[in-house]
């Protein structure tokens, strides 16, 4: 079974806050790149302070065969949201593929100017029950401040069914 979760530890030793990472892609082939999502809900700067680092826990099982990934991404547009508090993301899915997509990820990898990871956006209704041949548009918001919005200048997405 693969499990990818995430730890911050306090420069105390204990822990300040833990969760689930985010895969993306959902398979990864010898010598690509992939990434891991995750979210905190630290709130003050405070704890933010105390953090000495941030420890990552992953397991993954070998695949036989990567199943095909049939959900394109097309018009994908990052901008702040309303009120600009958050991000808001856009754009239109299709899948490809011959089969019902039951549960899916959409996630963006947001990068600056230097191609360092700013954060990263991802939802799960945008792909769910998207039929074969079908094409919807999604619309969705993220919680990152509405100012990264002018940091962001490249994205990168991955779109998937998931497969247990």
């Amino acid at each position: 079974m693969n499990s990818e979760t995430w730890t911050l530890n306090a420069k105390d030793g204990s822990v300040i806050d833990s969760g689930d990472l985010t895969p993306m892609p959902q398979y990864l082939g010898p010598g690509e790149t992939g990434y891991l999502g995750g979210w905190t809900n630290i709130d003050t700067t405070a704890k933010f302070k105390t953090i000495a680092d941030a420890e990552p826990s992953i397991t993954f099982s070998p695949a036989d065969a990567v199943p095909p990934q049939t959900i394109k991404v097309d018009k994908l547009k990052i901008a702040s949201g309303d009120l600009g508090i958050w991000l808001h993301a856009t754009g239109t899915v299709t899948n490809t593929g011959t089969d019902t997509i039951d549960l899916g990820t959409l996630g963006i990898v947001l990068f600056d100017a230097n191609g360092k990871p700013l954060g990263y956006m991802r939802d799960s209704s945008a792909v769910m029950g998207l039929l074969p041949n079908q094409k919807k548009g999604f619309s969705f918001d993220e919680y990152i401040p509405g100012s990264m919005a002018s940091k962001i200048k490249a994205t990168k997405v991955f779109a998937y069914a998931l497969d247990f």
